[in-house]
């Protein structure tokens, strides 16, 4: 559908929207950002947003950890350390 740099707005045929696909190196990128966050570096941050905070951080190492299944059982080096 349309591509911008490491994005891209795909649609797959069994689907009704489209998704959005990232590169694996820029995903990784979001990953680092969140991945040190714990919920005492979010005092002061009301409890609602915190915990939305860290599930976003939670799904997103999900997100990752799929992608590095994937390429591993293909025999696939990761774009990233």
């Amino acid at each position: 559908m349309h591509r911008s740099g490491n994005l891209a707005v795909i649609q797959f045929a069994s689907r009704n929207f489209p998704g959005i696909f990232a590169q694996g190196d820029t995903m990784s990128t979001i990953r680092d950002l969140l991945k040190p966050l714990e919920a005492q570096d979010l005092v002061g941050v009301d409890e609602l947003t915190a915990d939305r905070i860290l599930e976003a951080r939670d799904r997103l190492n999900e997100l990752m950890a799929y992608y590095e299944e994937v390429l591993a059982a293909r025999g696939i080096s990761k774009p990233y350390l």
